[in-house]
């Protein structure tokens, strides 16, 4: 239906069509919590309970923020955060099995089926230990993403050789005092930097019929390249 007759479910319905639609651990949610948090974002856009209202969460009437005031919205906030990352790891499972695309894909990974090593210790940093290793244990035996994992560790491992061979760009500047390791992760971190540069581009440019500008990606090249050993140094 397009056009619904009557009035749409309300939020506590959306929580549990939601939490049905999504494969999940027991503790992965805590349904109080989902409607705690939309109470109290939608207290701020209506009308707002005595508790929650701005004068009450600030101390008083005073048109200045207050101490308490910015607590309650970084708590709100991270709170919120939470909720969004949960519901978007187990919608995508395979972001909890980070595989080393590059040494078995060389620089023409599959695009959308593996989450990088890199993008899997964001997601086990933002969970944290507990929830990651619990989402894991979970998900192991469930297919997707066991079959996903299966069909991964049926293609051999590329020497570093092999995989710089795949890189049809010119070299990166400074490269020759780099170990063949070092140069695989520098192309790594390069490769996804433009990745996302042109996605950012595409997201926003106002003239959809002209290539986007490619924005300076030297700070992001930077910040991938040092999370790259951390990575490493965590799943050895």
């Amino acid at each position: 239906m397009v056009f619904r007759q009557g009035p749409g479910p309300n939020f506590a319905r959306v929580i549990t069509d939601t939490l049905n639609e999504i494969e999940h651990p027991p503790q992965a949610f805590i349904f109080d919590e989902l409607k705690s948090v939309y109470s109290q974002l939608s207290s701020y856009v209506h009308k707002a309970l005595l508790d929650e209202a701005i004068i009450t969460v600030r101390g008083g009437n005073a048109g200045q923020s207050s101490d308490g005031e910015l607590f309650y919205w970084l708590s709100l906030l991270q709170r919120t955060q939470r909720c969004m990352i949960d519901v978007a790891v187990l919608s995508s499972p395979r972001s909890l099995f980070p595989v080393d695309l590059y040494r078995k894909f060389s620089f023409n990974p599959p695009v959308g089926v593996f989450f990088d090593l890199s993008g899997g210790y964001v997601v086990e940093n933002a969970l944290g230990d507990s929830a990651f290793r619990a989402y894991r244990g979970h998900f192991e035996n469930l297919d997707p993403p066991a079959g996903q994992i299966v069909w991964y560790n049926g293609h051999p491992d590329l020497k570093d050789e092999e995989v710089l061979a795949t890189w049809d760009e010119e070299p990166p500047k400074e490269d020759s005092d780099r170990s063949l390791e070092d140069k695989i992760t520098f192309r790594a971190c390069l490769m996804k930097a433009k990745l996302r540069a042109m996605l950012w581009g595409i997201s926003y440019q106002r003239n959809t019929f002209e290539m986007p500008k490619m924005p300076d990606i030297t700070e992001l090249v930077r910040n991938l390249e040092e999370a790259f050993p951390k990575v490493a140094k965590g799943h050895q």
